[in-house]
């Protein structure tokens, strides 16, 4: 049992060491820790080369969390998809050194190439409303997505090009895609329904299932397993990696 997990264990019989509790975790040593990134850097620890594609990853910076990861290790290629224009310049910018080994797609993964109506809050609307720097990372598909958090926003919204991750998977080498991480909004299942996880020999999954329903959240999951994955929620996200090698895969 892992020291968070524990954790959790002793807060659960005794509701009052919660802050205590919280307060101790937030001190140890990082390596201690057991969150999406660290399970992410322990999975990978002994691969010479990891190819990942990230859906919905914004500037790269703002909750991001594979870049820890991406400054640490050269040996980390992949594709970084992003919607929003001016977010996406930012990615492009803050990963200027380390762009000979990525992809940049402007675009949104979805079933079938085209265009979508993104709804999102602009920086004039946050700054005039006074809203946290999150709003400007929760764009979506579904206006009622971002009222529901904002209800005194007015949406802005532009069109935006529609990819496949097929084509995002077919820029990595042979299109093998190590790991998918995926922060959406809520659009998560969409996306891993469109994902075939075998022939890609997808190793390691991470997604935000904060915003999903439990109808969405027991299919992705149930997917997963389908597919030889184990998994782990945590706050907003949940991790799930192969104990089963993919077909024609023995590196597992």
């Amino acid at each position: 049992m892992r020291v968070r997990d524990a954790g959790l264990v002793v807060v659960g019989a005794a509701p009052w060491l919660g802050r205590v509790g919280r307060w101790v975790y937030r001190k140890l040593p990082e390596y201690l820790h057991d969150t999406p990134t660290s399970r992410l850097r322990k999975h990978f620890s002994q691969k010479s080369a990891v190819t990942f594609v990230q859906i919905g990853a914004f500037d790269g910076v703002a909750g991001d969390p594979i870049r820890p990861l991406m400054l640490a290790n050269d040996c980390w290629t992949g594709v970084m998809v992003e919607p929003q224009p001016d977010a996406f310049e930012r990615l492009k910018r803050n990963y200027s050194a380390q762009s000979q080994r990525l992809k940049f797609l402007n675009a949104a993964i979805s079933d079938e190439p085209g265009e979508r109506t993104l709804f999102y809050i602009s920086e004039a609307e946050k700054e005039a409303l006074g809203l946290p720097n999150w709003a400007r990372e929760i764009p979506s598909f579904d206006p009622k997505h971002l009222s529901k958090h904002f209800p005194q926003a007015k949406l802005a919204r532009h069109s935006v090009r529609t990819t496949t991750f097929e084509e995002a998977a077919s820029l990595l080498p042979a299109g093998a895609v190590d790991v998918v991480v995926i922060d959406t909004e809520g659009q998560e299942r969409t996306i891993v329904d469109t994902i075939d996880l075998d022939l890609h020999h997808v190793k390691f999954v991470m997604f935000e299932h904060k915003h999903l329903s439990g109808n969405d959240l027991r299919a992705v999951e149930g997917k997963l397993q389908e597919h030889g994955f184990s998994l782990k929620r945590f706050d907003r996200d949940s991790v799930a990696w192969r104990t089963l090698a993919p077909p024609g895969d023995g590196s597992e």
